[in-house]
């Protein structure tokens, strides 16, 4: 075992069970001579994992707390989104999906097909896109006007481009949106889930195929998208 690694971790390890601890106490804790320890101690206030507070004590610092609960809310996110897809897919006896948002593109976390006669092909939901899906949509709706910006001029330019962010702009009014998936023969709609701070965490989406969709499900279909969705939002909000 590399010394100097165990010696971090066990100083890490220490840091994690207390607010703050003095340089004697770690010393003493670790068996380490002072030189050895301050030096240690340095390196990681460097680079940024560890505070110094007043006269010698020290703690983890933000940055290193936010890697242990990003990591966390990441997987709970992941359970969450599976859980919340089998539910709609069980309540609405359809196709139930979650998407987030990750380096500009949409990325299909969670997917329940509910066993039906005739169901959808379950490739669409290998091609979502920002522009070209209702969960896309969703998901560039409620991010911030400059990341909207650089989405879609890398996409559109001209009328097309003012077309695509009044829509955009309808969606977040409505917090809800549908799209037809072209060759799919199928109907999509998507809602936003939120996380802390009102900001979207998530798109919750549903797709039927067009044979077994009607105009008449809309309001149904929108009622449990935002009874789950708001499920989804309270419990991501507690993490």
């Amino acid at each position: 075992m590399i010394q100097v690694i165990e010696r971090v971790f066990g100083i890490i390890e220490m840091l994690s069970k207390e607010e703050t601890l003095r340089l004697r106490e770690l010393a003493e804790a670790k068996g380490l001579n002072k030189a050895t320890l301050c030096n240690i101690l340095k390196t990681l206030v460097d680079l940024g994992y560890v505070e110094k507070r007043g006269d010698s004590q020290y703690a983890l610092s933000e940055k290193f707390q936010s890697l242990a609960y990003s990591r966390a809310q990441k997987s709970s996110l992941l359970s969450i989104a599976e859980e919340h897809a089998n539910e709609l897919a069980s309540e609405t006896r359809e196709s139930g999906t979650v998407t987030v948002l990750h380096n500009g593109q949409a990325i299909l976390i969670a997917k329940a097909v509910y066993n039906q006669s005739v169901i959808i092909n379950t490739d669409v939901f290998n091609n979502l896109t920002l522009l070209k899906s209702a969960s896309g949509k969703i998901l560039l709706a409620f991010q911030d006007e400059k990341t909207i910006n650089e989405i879609l001029k890398k996409e559109l330019s001209g009328a097309s481009l003012e077309v695509l962010k009044r829509e955009l702009k309808a969606i977040r009014r409505e917090k809800f949106t549908s799209h037809e998936v072209a060759d799919r023969q199928a109907y999509a709609f998507a809602v936003p889930v939120f996380g802390p701070d009102n900001t979207i965490a998530a798109a919750l989406g549903i797709c039927i195929p067009s044979n077994r969709y009607t105009e008449s499900h809309n309001k149904e279909i929108k009622a449990a998208l935002d009874r789950i969705s708001e499920k989804m939002s309270y419990i991501i909000s507690l993490i």
